[in-house]
């Protein structure tokens, strides 16, 4: 006869054993939950779990001998209530744990309150809605008087309910928060996401594809959700909050149902004060750039919209103190005008109307580069124009970046030239002219799209990366220090991907650089963990 089982793997000295516990139930038994506790006070923890076809709340006990007696099934959920989550907290302030249980079918919660005879009283049954079907529960102190409140995720409805406690185990009836349209909320966690004394909540939406962070107040109330992707289709099911880079931030990982996979969203530090992370965007149809201010808490506001000209075309974006007045300035390649536009920095947070520089007729400017070119102390500006290919016949230069590729403190110039299927190096002289222009093939028909520069094999060599379009991979040029590269070594990253844009950078805190490489066909982020001695690691996924 098929028995359900739960299985257990002992922890002896931090290594967890091959050797696995089974616990053998009826067959009918379909336990959905489990939470931990030394329910007998023996010193020994003991398991709590949640009976989904026979309706129960049920003890495993363990004995000294971590084998398990017969579970004991303290109380009833309700007839046809299917319980599918139970998680332990102190909910009436006499130091032991009590549970709370959601029942997907009958609409509600359920809290069973701990008594000094390891007893648990008749429970208290809360309702979370008409057709509801509340899938996970959890806990924590969501207003800020030191009681703990319960958070729940309803599947049915679409929403997020909060149930506030008076302090004695007794709650309030609930309050929810929309998780958006159809989105079959499955999931959720609580943590500090953004720094402050107020704790907040992210939901997994399962049928949306995405996860949602609701940002606590300390006053009973939340801020609407900040959502995050996980590709429309990955069907996100659990997920669990840690510190997974060690940089002092809570980070979410998401269980991807449909898709076999794991997402991780890293969370930023460095959000508050003078520090505040903004964001600044080209609107190429509205012929604008959009400036979000940040707060300090992961959110922004839309608080600037600066005009780039009439049928401009805005297309890539850098900041730079232009004008030496230690404030940052915007500058914007404008494709469709034949320009460059710069918004210079006010003191009182507002920009100048914007200053033109012509790139020459038909140059459709595509990326800018800023560094100090000629050792005046002053930036200049390197922009690549893929009208007139200035690069080479039919090269279309797409990206351009500068570095010091020969050590000689003066910087050189690197572009992706996506028509001649070539990279493309200029060595810079210090009165700012170049040499002519050296070459690097990136393929049969690859279409280089946008370059990085930096040392991936920590040599204390620039090397380059590139984009493949056409090709699906990235290609690697490692540098000799002296201004010339070892041929493209082009890596894979996954078929009819697309990849266009790079960014270089320490995702892991390793020491060692790691590519991001954004993939335009499948909507999909790349990411190659570099180890500092060419090795390459790759994932892929999917937003």
């Amino acid at each position: 006869m098929l028995l359900a089982t739960l299985v257990f793997f002992l922890d002896t000295e931090m290594v967890f054993s091959l050797n696995k516990l089974f616990f053998s139930m009826d067959s009918k038994y379909n336990p959905y939950s489990v939470a931990i506790n030394d329910f007998s006070d023996d010193s020994y923890l003991d398991i709590a779990t949640v009976d989904y076809n026979y309706n129960y709340l049920d003890i495993i006990l363990t004995h000294k001998s971590y084998s398990f007696r017969n579970q004991i099934s303290y109380a009833t959920t309700g007839l046809d209530s299917y319980p599918e989550s139970v998680y332990l907290a102190d909910f009436d302030n006499d130091n032991q744990l009590d549970m709370v249980v959601a029942n997907s079918w009958t609409n509600d919660i359920i809290v069973f309150l701990r008594y000094n005879n390891n007893t648990f009283s008749n429970q208290q049954r809360y309702s979370t809605g008409s057709s509801s079907n509340p899938t996970n529960v959890i806990s924590g102190d969501f207003n800020n008087d030191n009681h703990l409140d319960i958070a729940v995720v309803n599947y049915g409805t679409n929403t997020m309910g909060i149930f506030l406690n008076y302090g004695n185990g007794i709650f309030l009836s609930q309050t929810t928060y929309s998780t958006g349209s159809n989105s079959q909320s499955f999931a959720l966690t609580s943590d500090y996401f953004n720094n402050d004394q107020w704790i907040d909540i992210v939901v997994v939406n399962y049928q949306t594809g995405n996860i949602c962070i609701f940002l606590g107040q300390g006053d009973e109330s939340f801020i609407n959700q900040i959502i995050y992707s996980t590709n429309r289709n990955a069907q996100p099911y659990d997920i669990i909050v840690n510190d997974f880079n060690n940089d002092n931030c809570t980070d979410i990982a998401v269980v991807n149902y449909a898709m076999n996979s794991i997402s991780v969203f890293i969370g930023l530090c460095d959000v508050n004060g003078d520090k505040l992370h903004d964001i600044i965007v080209a609107n190429y149809d509205s012929n604008t750039i959009g400036i979000l201010y940040g707060y300090g808490n992961d959110s922004c506001k839309l608080n600037i919209i600066m005009s780039t000209g009439s049928s401009s075309g805005p297309f890539r974006i850098r900041v730079a103190d232009i004008n030496n007045d230690t404030l940052p300035d915007i500058l914007v390649t404008n494709y469709l005008s034949n320009n460059i536009g710069i918004f210079f920095d006010q003191v009182n947070n507002s920009l100048s109307t914007q200053m033109i520089y012509s790139t020459g007729s038909n140059s459709n400017p595509y990326s800018i580069a800023v560094g100090d070119i000629n050792q005046d102390g002053y930036f200049d500006i390197v922009v690549a124009n893929y009208g007139t290919s200035s690069t080479g016949t039919n090269s279309y230069p797409y990206s351009v970046a500068i570095g010091d590729f020969n050590d000689d403190l003066i910087l050189d110039i690197v572009v992706a030239n996506s028509g001649s299927n070539d990279i493309g190096i200029f060595i810079g002289f210090d009165d700012g002219t170049f040499s002519s222009w050296a070459t690097y093939s990136t393929g049969a028909d690859p279409k280089p799209y946008a370059v990085a520069l930096g040392d991936l094999n920590s040599d204390d060599k620039l090397d380059i990366v590139v984009t493949n379009y056409g090709g699906d991979t990235t290609g690697i040029f490692q540098g000799f220090g002296n201004g010339s590269f070892v041929n493209q070594r082009a890596v894979v990253i996954e078929e009819y991907c697309a990849p266009r844009s790079v960014v270089l950078n320490d995702l892991n805190n390793d020491g060692h650089l790691d590519i991001v490489i954004g993939c335009y066909d499948t909507e999909s982020v790349a990411i190659f963990l570099g180890y500092g001695n060419s090795t390459l690691e790759i994932t892929v996924e999917n937003v």
